[in-house]
């Protein structure tokens, strides 16, 4: 047994590199920011979508709430991203730079 798998099931606070990559996304984006602008909407919505699909992964980060905590949002709009929010005409423009950053 390696440490590192002995450190990641005795240790909870220990964070993934995913948790790692959410928190530097938000902090580098702007997008705990309250803001109305499209583009920071958008982006925001890209992050929801990124998280969802990659949940499993994430130590910190598994539920809508913990989300919402690190955004500055409730789990409502959370659930309200994932499931009703509409994609904008320039939704690719805007989120471009922030897929890149995520998906790299």
């Amino acid at each position: 047994m390696s440490w590192e798998n002995w450190i990641l099931r005795h240790h909870s606070d220990v964070t993934t590199t995913y948790d790692w990559i959410l928190k530097m996304a938000v902090e580098n984006y702007g997008l705990k920011e309250k803001n109305r602008r499209q583009a920071i909407l958008d982006k925001r919505h890209c992050l929801i979508l990124w998280w969802q699909k990659n949940r499993k992964n994430f130590k910190s980060y598994q539920t809508a709430t913990s989300l919402g905590k690190l955004l500055g949002l409730t789990h409502c709009t959370i659930i309200h991203y994932q499931k009703n929010r509409k994609k904008t005409l320039l939704y690719q423009e805007n989120t471009k730079c922030l897929n890149d950053f995520l998906n790299s």
